[in-house]
């Protein structure tokens, strides 16, 4: 009889002590991750298991953070300050106040979408080209409580929640851009959902629904951000 081979499961050194109970968003390059949440604070890890401090230029509740271009961008939920840069080297550049709630890098542009607060109806939405050293206003084809925004195939596609001053409503629309970010469309998924969150993953974008209902969650995918099928999960 052969002899069992027992192997021991690896320990965690995960130095927890180090982290806030704040963080509320978390990104990675490909040498580091970055973690961000209310304050000035930031960790920093390059194995996710021991975290350092770090200060940032500006104090917020931050809403999103995205690696992008060799740096990170941070979008704030209460300012007007936005953050850029690596680990140790960090700066700050205005922006509109509005409460970001996602941020994201694609072919030399970047942009941050976010939530209408008290029956705003205008665009919620900020462009920044190269470094993230300024932003501009961007006017979507149409206004919406702007939850997400991806990239990929050389196309850019913004979801949200409800538009103008309704209050808790789904739409059926995306924002789409297949001109590199210059301009979007309207582009019709057949589906009124609240729209909370998206990616582009395994060569197509993936946006899921933000739901009470906890047996069922609208799932839209897309391989070029035109044609949408639908499923639940």
């Amino acid at each position: 009889i052969e002899p069992r081979l027992e192997i021991d499961p690896p320990q965690s050194t995960i130095e927890s002590s180090s982290l806030s109970s704040n963080i509320r968003c978390i990104a990675a390059s490909p040498s580091d991750a970055v973690a961000v949440g209310l304050g000035s604070q930031a960790y920093s890890s390059q194995d996710g298991e021991t975290w350092s401090n770090d200060t940032l230029p500006a104090n917020d509740t931050w809403g999103a953070i995205k690696f992008g271009n060799g740096q990170y961008v941070i979008v704030p939920q209460t300012g007007v300050q936005a953050v850029y840069g690596s680990p140790g080297s960090w700066n700050s550049t205005n922006i509109a106040p509005y409460r970001y709630k996602d941020v994201t890098f694609g072919n030399n542009n970047w942009f941050a979408v976010g939530e209408q607060q008290n029956g705003d109806s205008t665009d919620i939405v900020q462009k920044s080209t190269g470094s993230a050293t300024s932003w501009q206003d961007f006017t979507m084809p149409f206004v919406a409580s702007w939850t997400g925004i991806a990239y990929g195939n050389n196309t850019w596609v913004a979801i949200g929640e409800f538009a103008d001053d309704s209050t808790a409503a789904g739409i059926s629309t995306f924002a789409v851009s297949t001109d590199d970010g210059v301009s979007f469309q309207t582009v019709d998924t057949g589906v009124v959902a609240r729209w909370n969150t998206i990616i582009f993953a395994y060569d197509k974008f993936i946006a899921l629904e933000s739901s009470a209902d906890s047996t069922a969650c609208a799932v839209a995918i897309s391989y070029d951000g035109l044609d949408w099928y639908t499923s639940e999960m």
